[in-house]
């Protein structure tokens, strides 16, 4: 985080490092920044668009709330959209499965997690019975992501069932457990400045 002298020479006035978030003071108030970011090692960012954080402070922040408040928000809702942040992952590749098309079967090792671009798939359980329908999977939503996080098999079959096909945005499971533990690492940041600022306080009183 840096800002510039008058002789235009860079001042270093801050680093941050996982977990830390910034820019939401330019997009509260309408200002223009007020510092410069730059990378001082390559970097992998988690982007809250301008739309879903006004939505997010419109909601429930500037009553009363606190910093932390915000920022305990804004982990909570970023975790909730933890397919966005997949099916917009640069590292993320197309997939397209034709109707009756098996995506991975109950047993298989899980190598991806999957976010539908377009069709439905359904989620089944093969029985001596027959097949029991678990789940109907609609674009927009994720799937597979348990097996990854578990380190166990895919515990039912995934199979398209749209006529025209289905298409998904699917990332790797190292790729996808990096994005889960970035997560993890911002809410453990945001528990410690909560806790700094309930100390804070305690000290005042």
């Amino acid at each position: 985080l840096v800002r510039s002298r008058d002789s235009g020479e860079d001042l270093s006035i801050g680093t941050m490092g996982p977990g830390h978030f910034f820019g939401e003071q330019g997009v509260l108030s309408g200002t223009k920044r007020s510092a410069t970011i730059r990378c001082a090692s390559d970097v992998d960012l988690l982007v809250l668009d301008r739309k879903d954080f006004r939505s997010l402070s419109n909601e429930e922040i500037f009553q009363g709330k606190t910093q932390a408040s915000l920022e305990q928000l804004i982990f909570v809702r970023t975790l909730g959209r933890l397919n966005r942040l997949v099916a917009a992952s640069k590292h993320s590749r197309r997939q397209t499965n034709a109707f009756q098309e098996v995506i991975f079967e109950r047993g298989d090792t899980g190598d991806d997690v999957y976010v539908v671009s377009k069709g439905e798939v359904s989620v089944i359980e093969r029985t001596e019975n027959g097949e029991n329908l678990l789940a109907k999977i609609q674009p927009g939503d994720m799937f597979g992501e348990t097996s990854l996080m578990t380190e166990k098999p895919r515990n039912a079959t995934a199979r398209c069932s749209s006529r025209k096909g289905c298409e998904f945005q699917k990332l790797d499971k190292a790729k996808f457990l990096k994005i889960v533990s970035e997560i993890e690492q911002a809410n453990e940041h945001l528990k410690s400045r909560k806790q700094g600022s309930f100390q804070r306080s305690e000290a005042k009183q």
